[in-house]
């Protein structure tokens, strides 16, 4: 219930911040398994790499993030990611800055997904080789943003 709540916050949030398509974040919410060319669509709009739906490309965006080891190298946009390059790709995004081991090996997907146990987004359950759906990369994202904006 926890996630389904934190899913329609941050696309609300998304669609109000980012201006992004309600069809891109819609499709994204539906899908069953989470594909690099989604990742990379929530990566991009909020790194505001991508502006609008209609003038990117997806795949350049996959193998620009995929160049700086966000992604695994010769990764295609309809690739299923896993929990582990999820969490990774995102904690590099919201510049989480983890642990001695987390920095140690640059957010490696093991210590990435620690620190996001550790830091209670992600159930002491989850494993790196975990498939994950739109809803659930939506709520990590936003429970990272969350997480790095100030206390009033």
């Amino acid at each position: 219930m926890k996630k389904c709540i934190m899913a329609i916050m941050f696309s609300l949030f998304s669609a109000l911040t980012f201006a992004q398509s309600s069809q891109a974040l819609s499709d994204i919410l539906d899908s069953e398994r989470l594909t690099y060319g989604q990742l990379a669509y929530l990566i991009g709009t909020y790194k505001e790499i991508i502006k609008d739906e209609e003038n990117n490309d997806i795949d350049a965006t996959v193998k620009a993030l995929s160049n700086i080891d966000f992604f695994p190298k010769d990764v295609k946009s309809t690739d299923y990611a896993t929990l582990g390059t999820t969490a990774m790709a995102l904690a590099k995004a919201a510049r989480i800055r983890g642990g001695v081991f987390y920095r140690l090996t640059y957010g490696s997907q093991r210590y990435a997904i620690r620190e996001l146990k550790a830091l209670g987004v992600l159930p002491a359950s989850a494993d790196t080789s975990n498939s994950v759906n739109g809803k659930e990369a939506i709520g990590i994202l936003y429970s990272l943003i969350a997480e790095d904006e100030p206390e009033e």
